[in-house]
């Protein structure tokens, strides 16, 4: 629990920051603020044997995955307009997946990748824009050395009910049911109360969030995971391409612990069940000749992310806390 004196000085550091920021409006019209730090993303998660239906043999899966999402200079204020703010960022993600399937007596490793620039705005009416143009790979490793890379590209708004509801739209083009789609995407986020959180964008996600004390929360999760990857056909199907397409998708239910120790680092661990799993391998013209359901099967998850630089709160103290009587912690 804060101490309550603790938490007024802090009230009174944020007001200060306020006054500042009016007083820099009448002056300049426009300010600068970093409300948006830069975040690193380790991640890894597989699942264990499953069999692979009409085939025979098993398949298992497991990947790691490193992203970074880094905002390109501070946030751009310029109140008294319909555009309160914008931000630029740029988003990474490196990939790599083991496999074995028994089937195919085979086990190929797979590397997935992206590089996006994105634009994010904020209304003055408390709707935010976001805006993604990117480019990714999905290789596997005889492949990689020939890379083939795609567009990805993303558009989303939001419109603000009141306080407690905000409604997502937009569209995606991606590849997350393991061919290139262009998507419609529809989402909310309501807050009915101060613990629980519901956010989901159809055909995406959904996730509900509970709130067990400050630096812990529980997630409840239904999401949509899947890549299509070039694969090099070293004799493994006769009369088809030198490369060919690998299709994995799959639906995961699940449950997550989110814990944050410090401002900087927040710790997941994820665990639930992966089904609704489809395998295909296809020519270079989509058209699949094999197209398998795997059994459901158990999937564990775990997540460290760090956020470098100062907190917002830390960068008020630092900037104002000697001009704030009584504002030392």
């Amino acid at each position: 629990m804060r101490r309550p004196g603790k938490t007024r000085r802090r009230a009174a550091l944020i007001l200060a920051v306020l006054a500042a920021a009016i007083g820099a409006v009448r002056a300049d019209d426009e300010f600068d603020i970093r409300l948006i730090r830069p975040i690193v993303t380790l991640s890894t998660w597989g699942t264990p044997d499953a069999e692979i239906q009409d085939a025979g043999g098993d398949f298992r899966a497991s990947t790691v995955s490193l992203g970074a999402n880094i905002p390109l200079g501070a946030t751009h204020i310029h109140p008294g307009g319909k555009v309160l703010g914008h931000q630029f960022l740029l988003g990474a993600v490196l990939s790599t997946t083991s496999q074995t399937i028994d089937a195919l007596a085979t086990s190929p490793r797979l590397y997935a990748g992206g590089l996006t620039f994105s634009a994010l705005f904020a209304s003055s009416a408390g709707n935010f824009y976001l805006g993604s143009l990117g480019a990714s790979i999905a290789e596997d490793a005889d492949t990689i050395d020939d890379l083939d890379t795609r567009l990805f590209a993303l558009g989303l708004g939001s419109w603000r009910k009141n306080d407690e509801l905000m409604f997502i739209y937009g569209a995606a083009l991606t590849y997350v049911y393991a061919r290139q789609l262009l998507l419609p995407a529809f989402g909310v986020v309501w807050r009915p109360n101060p613990t629980w959180v519901v956010t989901g964008t159809l055909p995406f996600y959904v996730r509900v969030s509970q709130r067990l004390r400050e630096d812990l929360r529980m997630n409840y999760l239904l999401y949509a995971t899947g890549q299509r990857y070039r694969f090099a056909n070293d004799g493994l199907f006769p009369g088809e391409d030198s490369v060919v397409y690998e299709r994995m998708v799959e639906s995961h239910l699940g449950a997550e612990i989110e814990y944050k120790p410090t401002t900087d680092l927040t710790l997941l661990g994820q665990a639930g069940v992966a089904s609704r799993r489809r395998l295909a391998f296809a020519n270079l013209d989509e058209d699949d000749f094999i197209d398998a359901t795997i059994d459901p099967a158990p999937y564990v998850k775990l997540t460290l992310r760090y956020a470098f630089g100062k907190s917002l709160m830390e960068e008020i103290e630092t900037r104002v806390g000697t001009a704030v009587p009584g504002a030392a912690p």
